[in-house]
């Protein structure tokens, strides 16, 4: 059809109509009064990314488990994957996150949760605290 109008130099009424009342997903969101934020869907994308590795035998997961060989270069080392992770689920270490991952309906609880929400261990459950925020906006 949009081959046709461009030969034609024609274009239907109501596809113009498409062009002209586009909006954008911040419009939409904007007008629904929900907002989304890029870090929070990054870091809830890369917590769900992360169970599902942590929970295989894979190349993936070793890979994501290992050290590189080599000189350490000067200066600050940059953060790594992991440790970004262990910061996002409120965990002390790498073995508690694992431990954490490897049962799968804790996990998907931690996971979701919204920020602001931590984690704190108590009889071996997961139990949500919820911190109240006031958000300005």
């Amino acid at each position: 059809m949009i081959k046709e109008c461009y030969e034609t130099g024609q274009v239907p009424s109501d596809f113009t109509k498409c062009i002209i009342n586009h909006i954008t997903n911040e419009e939409v969101y904007r007008r629904v009064g929900e907002t989304r934020s890029f870090l929070k869907t990054l870091k809830t994308r890369r917590v769900k990314l992360i169970g599902h590795i942590l929970r295989q035998n894979s190349l993936l997961s070793r890979i994501i488990e290992g050290a590189i060989e080599g000189n350490n270069s000067r200066g600050r080392p940059p953060l790594d994957y992991i440790s970004q992770i262990v910061r996002y689920m409120d965990c002390r270490s790498y073995c508690e996150l694992k431990r954490k991952a490897e049962k799968r309906q804790e996990w998907r609880i931690a996971a979701n949760q919204p920020l602001g929400c931590k984690q704190k261990k108590k009889n071996n459950l997961c139990e949500v605290i919820k911190f109240s925020r006031i958000l300005t906006q």
